[in-house]
């Protein structure tokens, strides 16, 4: 895979493709996968970056095992599970944030991708012809250069 800075800044997601805990030991990141959970044997909890499509499916692609795992925010997300209830997993992805460290990650929280995907507030201008196209409180103006604009100069703005 491509290399990772050494410092993993903001929220940035890291691809579970990418992950190595021998390197990035000690690092706190945001991963991507599914969410594996097993009620017997060494790994409890796994996120895997690929699920492979058997019954129960398996984990497939690089994994990382997952420590510290709130058991009932986990439950949160597993939504299917293998009829003897030995094997749960999660039928979309999740993003676990935690700490890389030398026994796998240690996960601080799981959330599902759609939240940890959700853009900080980003200000979308409405294009408007006047201040009755706008929501209220907000004018018809002239806007030179809008990035965020959909098509046209005359914006709705505070």
């Amino acid at each position: 895979g491509d290399t990772i800075p050494a410092d993993v800044t903001g929220n940035a997601i890291t691809d579970l493709a990418d992950f190595d805990a021998q390197v990035m030991v000690g690092q706190s990141l945001r991963l991507e996968g599914f969410l594996f959970h097993y009620t017997s044997g060494e790994r409890a909890y796994e996120l895997c970056e690929t699920m492979c499509e058997s019954f129960p499916p398996q984990c497939c692609g690089n994994s990382v095992v997952l420590t510290g795992v709130d058991a009932k925010q986990a439950a949160t997300r597993l939504d299917a599970q293998s009829d003897d209830g030995a094997i749960g997993w999660s039928s979309d992805t999740v993003v676990c944030s935690g700490d890389a460290n030398d026994s796998g990650f240690a996960v601080t929280s799981i959330e599902t991708t759609e939240a940890a995907d959700e853009p900080a507030e980003m200000t979308t201008h409405t294009r408007c012809d006047s201040d009755a196209d706008c929501e209220d409180g907000k004018h018809c103006h002239l806007v030179a250069a809008c990035e965020t604009c959909d098509g046209g100069t005359m914006q709705c703005i505070e």
